[in-house]
């Protein structure tokens, strides 16, 4: 796994992971500087996931799809803080 990209906003920071060779988003941290937690998320590896970005507490990320029908469809997913489990 591999870092991808890196957001930050007020006193959070995002890292979202990739496979080794691949584009997809795998894995979400979260470091919360005023509570000191790191939070983590594995994300579905069958979508092509790529970060939007961060806000009101919420990570909006973007799923680009290619079909014959409609060659650029996005569909848009939402994790919340409380979605992403404390790492220990």
């Amino acid at each position: 796994m591999s870092p991808f990209l890196m957001e930050s906003k007020d006193n959070v920071f995002i890292f979202a992971y990739t496979l080794e060779g691949k584009s997809g988003i795998v894995r979400i941290l979260l470091f919360d500087t005023i509570d000191g937690q790191l939070y983590q998320r594995d994300v579905d590896r069958n979508k092509n996931l790529s970060m939007i970005y961060f806000t009101d507490g919420i990570i909006h990320l973007r799923e680009e799809e290619s079909s014959e029908e409609d060659s650029n469809q996005i569909n848009s997913i939402e994790l919340k803080i409380t979605d992403l489990e404390k790492v220990e």
